[in-house]
């Protein structure tokens, strides 16, 4: 441990080592797990149907439009899902653990909490939505944090500095990571030790995220950067990437969860392969470690190639007409034009509610709303 003379002496900052911080037990050890979203479909702006088989693997061009579509359809649900089934495996020793998922808008954070509050595998759970929206947030906050029973909170970015909450054990990134100072902020709402929990049990922080090459690139940046940790002191050296991009272009259609990988923030090392150390120690097995990292890729390799899942014509149909409606919504604000109004400008000009429309129907009309924005917004 160091002090650090500082040129305002009414302040006085603690420096620490990563593992001065995890042998004094000042944070928790991090597993960060990866979870890939595969059978991405979205439509562009010219109404075609793009499919991503793994977002891990895509083409730069697609990792925006991708990680949006995501985090807006069916993966999203289930790296939710996958969290609170890990989350559940603790309650036992903690029994007032929290898990907090971070949404990428309030509309998707309300949508959040309905499935969960809705779900038979979490509908036992008290759920907390807290968004700048709500006047009432702040006593979510408040209820979340007090709360003498497992519990789920989801907001957008309102506590991601300054919330402290040591219970907090899990956490769900559903929102895009724009750079290594932000993640840091949300990663450290639940790297906090609970000195309520007995010495002898365990605690490990575990966050879940889309696995994409700009989250990898910052978990990355985040770990390289904890050698030296300055205590209740922020790093002005924001390392950005690029976060969801413009979607404004993009109707999401379809997406499914994948395989997970699991790392450990603190060494980089996928936790296979340590576990596979560990046991090849135990059984007295001498290896090097690229033999225990072939093994431990071969554990966790795909079998063949992945096929895309056929997307319903309907729920291609279901996916513009929401895209559409929300397209509307936001000209109307923009413009002296009511959402009633510019829908009636629609049906009038195609002849048809959309409600009637084809799916060929509605990639016209989208196509159409999207070139109009581009011209007179």
């Amino acid at each position: 441990m160091q002090i650090i003379d500082t040129k305002n002496q009414d302040l006085l900052y603690v420096s620490y080592l990563d593992q001065e911080l995890l042998e004094d037990k000042y944070r928790l050890p991090t597993h960060v797990k990866l979870v890939d979203a595969e059978d991405i479909s979205y439509r562009k702006k010219d109404g075609g149907l793009q499919n991503i088989p793994l977002l891990a693997t895509a083409d730069e061009k697609d990792l925006s439009p991708g990680t949006f579509t995501a985090l807006h359809t069916g993966f999203a649900e289930g790296l939710i899902m996958q969290c609170v089934a890990d989350f559940k495996k603790i309650l036992s020793d903690q029994p007032k653990a929290k898990m907090l998922i971070f949404s990428n808008s309030i509309s998707e954070a309300d949508h959040h909490g309905k499935y969960l509050k809705n779900d038979s595998r979490t509908s036992h759970f008290d759920v907390f939505v807290a968004t700048s929206d709500k006047p009432e947030a702040h006593d979510s906050l408040k209820s979340f944090k007090r709360c003498p029973r497992p519990a789920i909170g989801i907001t957008v970015a309102m506590i991601a500095e300054g919330f402290d909450c040591p219970q907090i054990t899990h956490m769900a990134l559903l929102d895009t990571q724009r750079s290594a100072v932000t993640l840091g902020q949300k990663t450290g709402r639940v790297t906090r030790v609970d000195r309520e929990v007995s010495e002898d049990i365990e605690q490990v922080a575990t966050i879940y995220a889309v696995n994409e090459p700009r989250n990898l690139a910052l978990f990355e940046s985040l770990r390289s950067e904890a050698d030296t940790i300055v205590v209740d002191k922020i790093s002005n050296d924001d390392k950005s990437f690029t976060g969801g991009g413009n979607s404004s272009d993009v109707v999401p259609v379809a997406s499914r969860v994948g395989a997970t990988t699991a790392i450990s923030l603190e060494t980089g090392q996928p936790l296979a392969l340590t576990a596979i150390r560990e046991a090849a120690k135990t059984s007295g097995v001498v290896a090097t470690d690229q033999q225990l990292k072939d093994l431990a890729n071969m554990l966790t390799q795909r079998s063949g190639d992945i096929e895309l899942l056929a997307v319903s014509v309907r729920d291609q149909e279901n996916a513009l007409r929401k895209r559409i409606e929300a397209r509307v919504r936001a000209v109307s604000v923009k413009t002296d034009r009511t959402a009633h109004e510019l829908n009636s400008a629609i049906k009038k000009r195609y002849g048809k509610s959309r409600a009637d429309m084809s799916l060929a129907e509605l990639s016209q009309v989208w196509s159409a709303l999207v070139d109009w924005c581009e011209e007179y917004l």
